[in-house]
């Protein structure tokens, strides 16, 4: 869900909008990691993926990213602000599955 976990529909710019951040853990029961990073409405959101599902996910989306990329460049079509934004993802992708691996291990 693209808005905060309190909310039925998205309402920007309302007191209570907070940033939503995202918790991998591994070798922790979910309702610990829960406890420690607790959904407050109107202060805190957080998104829960354990460890072997964020990293296929991130995988996945790699793929993706440089499957269309590629099809991009082959169809000539790639302007090179578009190209720029496909490497872009593309590295912050692979960075933040470099950090969850070098965080919580393989």
């Amino acid at each position: 869900m693209e808005w905060n976990q309190w909310k039925h529909q998205p309402h920007h710019d309302l007191p209570d909008e907070v940033e939503v951040k995202v918790v991998v853990y591994r070798d922790i029961d979910l309702s610990e990691v829960k406890k420690q990073f607790p959904v407050v409405e109107g202060k805190s959101d957080y998104r829960y993926f354990e460890y072997a599902r964020a990293v296929q996910y991130l995988q996945e989306n790699v793929k993706k990213v440089e499957s269309l990329k590629k099809e991009e460049q082959e169809a000539n079509q790639s302007e090179p602000r578009a190209a720029r934004m496909w490497d872009d993802l593309e590295q912050r992708l692979k960075k933040t599955q470099r950090d969850i691996i070098e965080n919580l291990g393989v």
